[in-house]
């Protein structure tokens, strides 16, 4: 659903990509199958571009408040676009982290 939503952003290659193989990796889980290393190196790839945009969090409370997450996008407040970005990253690796941690799937 979210990868779908992602097809009006100005690079939604990025974005549905990334979206649709956290929620292909939960459905290869909901399928029997589950690789570990594979969902380590997403995890990975995540937590190191969230970290190319950590600034973007840290200038929204510097220079604005969370209500700023819905306003609408703006070239002044980069940080904006930049924090809700870190937060659907967050979002991804949360879910991946769960899936991690939950029991392996029955007879696997």
């Amino acid at each position: 659903m979210f990868a779908i939503l992602q097809l009006n952003d100005p690079d939604p290659i990025l974005w549905a990509g990334i979206y649709f193989v956290c929620s292909g990796l939960w459905i290869t889980e909901g399928a029997g199958i589950r690789n570990n290393r594979v969902i380590h190196a997403v995890i990975l790839v995540l937590v190191f571009w969230m970290g190319t945009l950590a600034q973007g969090p840290i200038d929204l409370m510097n220079f604005g408040g969370p209500g700023d997450l819905m306003a609408q996008m703006s070239l002044d407040k980069r940080y904006v676009e930049e924090s809700r970005e870190f937060l659907g990253l967050g979002l991804c690796t949360m879910s991946l982290l769960i899936l991690i941690f939950k029991p392996p799937p029955k007879g696997k």
